[in-house]
């Protein structure tokens, strides 16, 4: 976030992201390299909103962070 916004990571304080999302349950979930025992060889991506702006993760390792545009 801090990358993206342009600033240094101690200013990026409320909320925390590490409050916000489950990093563990992310990875076991989609980007484990093994679930049920079975290799994991899918593609894919999880987006998810954190403050003012759209994160998105794909499998590749990419991160993507853009505007939310409010109505």
């Amino acid at each position: 976030m801090a990358a993206a916004k342009g600033v240094d990571p101690a200013e990026v304080k409320d909320p925390v992201l590490y409050e916000c999302v489950d990093v563990d349950a992310l990875e076991d979930s989609f980007f484990g390299p093994r679930v049920s025992g079975q290799i994991r060889d899918g593609v894919g991506s999880v987006a998810f909103r954190y403050d003012t702006d759209r994160i998105e993760i794909a499998s590749d390792g990419w991160i993507s962070v853009s505007a939310v545009a409010f109505e």
